[in-house]
């Protein structure tokens, strides 16, 4: 039974996600095990569910770190600790993308990545969608001539058939 179906299971028997965290497992797969089995309509997702996976994921990596900034190697009770995402994209959550650093190593590399982005030193393959927003790319103006002219034509040709029209009339 893999990790995922474990999870499944557990939820299906009433054990709360809560419990599943203290029993070792992952706030990130037990926030996808939820979201599985309630977008089947399965169990219903609980109140403020989301809010505690991003609580428990934080404590879990802080754990899995020791409180301690993966870049500099700070740590203790002055230290303000936040999590880093490794590839810079904010909508990667997954735990392997995610690090313990310190407030100022995280604000310099902050600082630092988005001047090499401001000077062209990252390449944009290099950013991963959802990000940061970068501007459309320019595309040549589209050459309507073709347009132009079969529209034009189409209307000299509706302005003689209503002429003829007319003269027949009289």
């Amino acid at each position: 039974m893999t990790i995922a179906e474990d999870i499944e299971d557990a939820l299906l028997r009433r054990i709360t996600p809560q419990e599943l965290f203290d029993a070792g497992y992952n706030p990130g797969s037990i926030g996808y095990a939820v979201s599985r089995l309630s977008s089947r309509g399965i169990i219903k997702r609980p109140e403020g569910f989301v809010g505690w996976v991003q609580r428990a994921q934080r404590k879990w990596i802080f754990t899995r770190d020791n409180y301690t900034c993966q870049n500099c190697g700070a740590h203790g009770n002055n230290v303000e600790l936040q999590l880093h995402h490794k590839d810079h994209n904010k909508n990667n959550n997954r735990s392997s993308n995610r690090a313990t650093w310190c407030s100022g190593c995280n604000f310099k590399e902050g600082q630092e990545w988005a001047a090499k982005l401001r000077m062209g030193k990252v390449k944009t393959g290099v950013v991963k969608k959802g990000a940061i927003r970068l501007p459309a790319k320019k595309t040549a103006p589209r050459d309507y001539s073709r347009l132009v002219q079969g529209v034009t034509s189409f209307m000299g040709d509706l302005v003689e058939t209503i002429k003829a029209d007319k003269a027949r009339e009289q």
